[in-house]
């Protein structure tokens, strides 16, 4: 078993937000895929944030589903910005909050099937009021802190649903003495 050969592609959409690439694949000798797409969007950051045994949530309107959801504070790296950059300028601008410490702790993919969009997630309990929040006016959210006991009941109620949020808690389940 080997990699996929790309033999041809052609660029679908492409825009600020996101590009979309319909690819003519060999995935060996004998056997060749005609039209299988791909979506590339920027890569992002997801904070895991502990204060007071308490996390640090959003619920956020998500259009494309028309539901607000409970997520953890996230938002793309911009062009020349380190992952760590990333996540101290989005956790400050969506919570009013500052990081004093930050620990890397992993990678996540979220759709690799067709998704090439990367997930850097990393971990605090060493935050400081700092500000209002500086909130993006095309973002619908409000910030929520929830207890570590509150939190295994919503996981369990089905009341938190975005997997990106999801795989971030197990993957901090040791730094939250979770579960």
């Amino acid at each position: 078993m080997g990699k996929w050969k790309v033999l041809d592609s052609n660029k679908i959409i492409e825009n600020k937000w996101i590009t979309v690439e319909k690819q003519k694949c060999a995935i060996n000798e004998k056997t060749i895929i005609e039209d299988y797409y791909i979506i590339k969007k920027k890569d992002y950051v997801i904070i895991v944030a502990e204060d007071n045994d308490e996390i640090l949530f959003l619920k956020q309107y998500r259009h494309a589903i028309g539901e607000f959801l409970l997520n953890l504070p996230m938002g793309v790296i911009d062009e020349g910005e380190s992952a760590e950059g990333a996540a101290k300028r989005e956790f400050s601008e969506e919570t009013g909050y500052e990081i004093n410490k930050i620990k890397y702790i992993g990678e996540l993919f979220l759709a690799p099937g067709y998704l090439t969009t990367k997930a850097y997630l990393f971990f605090t309990d060493n935050i400081k009021k700092i500000k209002n929040r500086k909130i993006d006016d095309k973002e619908n959210l409000t910030l929520a802190r929830i207890s570590k006991n509150k939190l295994k009941e919503l996981i369990e109620e089905n009341v938190i649903k975005d997997m990106s949020t999801l795989a971030s808690i197990f993957m901090v389940k040791e730094n939250l003495r979770l579960f």
